[in-house]
């Protein structure tokens, strides 16, 4: 992986992170959100 792929995923992630951090995500979506970030 090049750096560059590094970055994005990190990116991807961090977008996951704030989702279910954000305090108007609903409960439904943040389970969704946890079960994509684990697999």
């Amino acid at each position: 992986m090049t750096k560059s792929d590094n970055i994005q995923i990190e990116d991807i992630l961090n977008n996951i992170y704030n989702l279910i951090l954000n305090p108007e995500t609903t409960e439904e979506e943040r389970n969704l959100l946890v079960t994509f970030k684990t697999k």
